[in-house]
């Protein structure tokens, strides 16, 4: 997928109903195969990672939580309006991911129960970016990682995707599609369990996917607002780049800057992923949207 992008939406742009209208801003400004990779709507992977330290949480308080990402899920999508077919494929999606997670927080599950709790704010996001998708006239279909063949070795928690047994299975997944919305953050085992790419994974999950495509990666990154070439309470007059090589990516990331996922940008590094702009070799490019190009 040569011509394809890959675009990482965070939790600083996909921010409850509000956030709609420069979704749909942001993804309208894409052309040619697009596949997006979405984390958890802000707040929600916080709200699960603190669900996580209580388990089994009782009946009450589960339901409590699934009835408070069901308004916000849903409240982006009225906000939204997307086609009526749309508009039903995403509520439907939420209304059989949603007692999936209560099971899992009042106590069942296996050795993977706890990377799949934390798995479910990207998974709910993804639906409501399709019907956004839909919205801006381009049909998509949510690919799940296991689906799409995203293979994810090692620690529960700090996983890395096996890209040589990963490339064949999302190219033949995705490449043929004129776009797709993939949760990410996570992964799935050779055994098939989820495995999670750490903080900040869907970050990490993009550049796995563009590697495996052979796809530029666009904006795996925060809100372009908040980047910036330096510390502004050292240089007042930092400005916010266009783009950052793969190179200047990780340098900062090893850096502390929380701009990108450290191993995400050492991945797009040592497997120089294709960049969106030839001329600085970027692999971060600012989102165009409702904040306007950065």
């Amino acid at each position: 997928m040569p011509n394809s992008i890959v675009v990482k939406l965070g939790a600083s742009v996909l921010d409850g109903a509000r956030s709609a209208s420069s979704i749909l801003d942001i993804l309208a400004s894409y052309e040619g195969k697009l596949v997006v990779v979405v984390s958890a709507f802000r707040g929600v992977a916080d709200s699960l990672a603190a669900a996580r330290e209580r388990l089994p949480l009782p009946a009450k308080e589960a339901a409590a939580l699934l009835a408070r990402l069901a308004r916000l899920h849903e409240g982006f999508l009225a906000a939204l309006d997307p086609p009526a077919e749309a508009d039903r494929a995403a509520r439907a999606a939420l209304a059989g991911l949603l007692p999936e997670l209560r099971v899992l927080l009042e106590g069942a599950g296996g050795a993977d129960r706890m990377a799949r709790i934390a798995s479910f704010g990207d998974r709910l996001a993804a639906p409501c970016v399709a019907a956004a998708l839909a919205a801006v006239g381009r049909r998509a279909e949510v690919l799940e990682p296991g689906r799409v063949g995203l293979v994810a070795e090692g620690p529960w928690e700090e996983a890395v995707a096996d890209l040589e047994a990963s490339a064949y299975q999302v190219g033949k997944a995705l490449g043929c599609r004129d776009a797709a919305v993939v949760p990410g953050s996570f992964g799935v085992g050779s055994d098939g369990l989820v495995r999670l790419f750490g903080r900040r994974g869907s970050d990490y999950s993009a550049v796995a996917l563009a590697l495996c495509l052979g796809a530029r990666c666009g904006e795996p990154a925060q809100d372009p607002r908040d980047r910036l070439a330096a510390d502004p309470s050292l240089v007042p007059e930092a400005r916010r780049p266009r783009g950052l090589s793969h190179r200047e990516a990780a340098r900062l990331a090893r850096g502390g800057a929380r701009i990108l996922q450290p191993r995400a940008a050492r991945a797009a590094f040592l497997g120089a992923a294709p960049a969106h702009s030839a001329p600085r070799e970027p692999i971060l490019e600012a989102v165009e949207g409702a904040h306007g190009r950065a």
